[in-house]
Formats: structure tokens, C-alpha cells, sequence
């Protein structure tokens, strides 16, 4: 695993109820998918901590784009751009080449 920036990319993350699978929070970084969802049970945020121990809570901007409301009503593959994506993908640590 490749960590540029150590304040910049997260390690754990609060994963949604309804969203848990295993053990792992799952994230696609080349496709613009959800494969697991980040939580919205602190006001649309969830706590994050990063590779350098500050933690983070951050604010989800497209509700319609992240909310599960059960475990059978996930929102799909993402269309047009989506923020939060955008921001997780900037966070997530990459395979070293």
C-alpha cells in the first residue's frame, strides 16, 4: 500500500449498519460505485481516523447518493459527479507500483 500523504488518507472508517457485510469496508476507486456505504448516523457524517491519528467527522454533501434506509435499498452506481466519492477517493490509500 502506497500512503502519500499520512494526514490524508483514512484507516478506519464508520461503515453503515445496513451496509455491513465482513469486515472490510469495501471501496472502488477506478469505478464511481458504492460497494460499501460510509455512515450517515451522526447528521449525515461519519467518523473517519487517518494515518497520521487525527480523527475526522465529516459531512456527506448527496444524501440521495449515500443514505440506506434498509438493507434492501442501496442507491445504485453513481451518476454524474458525486462528491462524496470524490472526497473518500482522494483519502483511500492505493496499491504501490
Amino acid at each position: 500500500m502506497a500512503i502519500p500523504i499520512p494526514a490524508r488518507t483514512w484507516v478506519f472508517i464508520e461503515e453503515e449498519p445496513y451496509s455491513v457485510n465482513d469486515a472490510v469496508f469495501a471501496f472502488s476507486a477506478s469505478l464511481a460505485k458504492w460497494v460499501d456505504y460510509p455512515s450517515t448516523r451522526h447528521g449525515m457524517a461519519c467518523v473517519l481516523s487517518f494515518s497520521d491519528g487525527h480523527v475526522e467527522l465529516h459531512k456527506w454533501q448527496n444524501m440521495a447518493g449515500i443514505r440506506i434506509t434498509s438493507r434492501n435499498a442501496f442507491p445504485g452506481l453513481i451518476t454524474g459527479i458525486d462528491p462524496d466519492w470524490l472526497w473518500l477517493r482522494a483519502r483511500t490509500s492505493v496499491l504501490a507500483q
